[in-house]
């Protein structure tokens, strides 16, 4: 019985403050509209997205290249205008794929604005561990398939 007792008090000094250390701490959804991070300081610049393989082929063959002097490139990327969804950002699609130069802009809520000719596009980070952002794979919503994202990867 002294023996229970003794192991329960030393399970409690262990494990909680694991449990009250990690109690403010959540994950942050990059297509939630949260973070703080500065995007400048993410991404190595100048950088091509591809089409994530790992991810399906929602993003297919497409790619988009963004400069750090804000202009760029885009090559089979959906075109579209930057909406709002469930209160989420994302891109309504006009059902085409523009190729040509773009422009990029830092958005709200943590996201790259892209626009060319055809239209524009929103970028997302993708959420790592304790709400950290992870610029080398990035997501285009779909407001009619937020769950289904495209998805993009940083080519090296």
């Amino acid at each position: 019985m002294a023996t229970r007792r003794v192991i329960r008090r030393v399970m409690i000094a262990l494990v909680a403050p694991l449990v009250l250390g990690t109690a403010g701490c959540t994950s942050v959804d990059p297509l939630s509209g949260s973070g703080s991070e500065e995007i400048e300081s993410q991404i190595v610049f100048p950088v091509t997205y591809v089409g994530d393989p790992g991810k399906g082929d929602l993003a297919g063959d497409g790619s988009i290249t963004l400069n750090a002097d804000g202009t760029g490139s885009v090559v089979g990327i959906p075109s579209g205008k930057i909406a709002t969804s469930e209160g989420r950002p994302c891109v309504e699609p006009s059902g085409t794929s523009e190729s040509g130069p773009a422009s990029w802009t830092k958005g709200a809520n943590m996201r790259i604005e892209v626009h060319f000719d055809g239209g524009e596009t929103l970028l997302a980070a993708h959420s790592q561990y304790l709400g950290s952002l992870d610029w080398e794979r990035v997501a285009i919503v779909d407001c009619n398939n937020p769950e289904l994202p495209a998805w993009y990867v940083a080519d090296e």
